[in-house]
């Protein structure tokens, strides 16, 4: 816009700063006004459509440079967020908090998974050996390696309580052969112990693993305050039972997942086992690696 007398215009609030004359154009990007760019004089002269026309020009490339620094921040910002969050959390719910689309989803819902619990063999006893910083360095180390195995075959983990790690095929991310890629994991995780180049933690983190499938609740559980993404269901129950059974070195299965990866993996029948909350007992598989 051109306004050639300020001062007569009906939109003009007087100010200190005097302007007799100016020339507008609007800085706008594809979705959303950026602002105004402004050329004032303090002399009565008469701005031309050709000057308006070069304004435009100047005000479309300021914009383009503006939107795009703006999502260059934002690109930043996220990445931020992003490298944050999944320190505590995994790239899967990471990815659902950031752009919930797709077949991720972190709603409550009933979703086919498979579970995963591992923990260390008289963890508390072998913390009596070691300075605190010590033993803080050699558990870090030894989740790493741990996590770095479980996100390698599409896991999620859900949960590093002490020594434990407690891990889901199937949520948030659905995939395919949740049971087969849960052993995969558990051998895995195993092998990966006895290969770690610090000799204490090959010696003193003997762990068992229990693993269960089946229909569970997943999603968002808390209140508003705090959330937790998590499983419930008797599938969990079972799974930590067989983890608590398991010795270092040990896999138990539940029948579930024997079932589905018996012409995969080799195994040994362990036994029954009742579990607290099933009636009946559960059928307990060993893995043979």
């Amino acid at each position: 816009e051109i306004v050639n007398d300020v001062l007569g215009d009906s939109r003009y609030l007087p100010e200190h700063n005097y302007v007799f004359s100016l020339i507008c154009a609007p800085l706008t990007s594809k979705d959303f006004p950026i602002g105004v760019i402004t050329l004032g004089s303090s002399q009565l002269i008469q701005y031309s459509a050709a000057e308006l026309k070069l304004l435009t020009v100047i005000a479309s490339q300021a914009a383009s440079a503006i939107e795009n620094a703006i999502l260059h921040e934002n690109k930043l910002k996220e990445e931020r967020i992003k490298s944050n969050l999944e320190r505590y959390v995994t790239s899967q719910v990471v990815q659902a908090i950031l752009e919930v689309k797709g077949d991720v989803s972190l709603e409550p819902s009933k979703r086919h998974v498979s579970i995963l619990f591992s923990d260390i063999r008289n963890f508390t006893s072998t913390c009596e050996k070691l300075a605190p910083e010590a033993l803080v360095s050699y558990l870090n180390e030894y989740f790493t390696q741990m996590v770095d195995v479980i996100f390698y075959h599409q896991g999620t983990v859900n949960k590093l309580v002490g020594d434990m790690i407690v891990a889901l095929f199937g949520a948030p991310s659905i995939i395919v052969d949740t049971e087969q890629k849960a052993i995969a994991t558990a051998i895995d995780m195993q092998k990966r112990i006895d290969s770690i180049p610090i000799p204490w933690i090959r010696e003193n983190f003997p762990t068992g693993i229990g693993i269960s499938s089946g229909t569970v609740v997943v999603g968002n559980i808390g209140s508003p305050k705090h959330m937790d993404y998590t499983a419930i269901g008797d599938e969990v129950n079972i799974a930590s039972r067989l983890q608590s059974m398991a010795q270092g070195g040990q896999i138990l299965v539940s029948r579930g997942v024997y079932d589905l990866t018996k012409d995969i993996y080799d195994f040994h029948k362990f036994g029954l086992v009742k579990v607290k909350g099933k009636q009946k007992a559960v059928e307990v598989f060993e893995v043979l690696y």
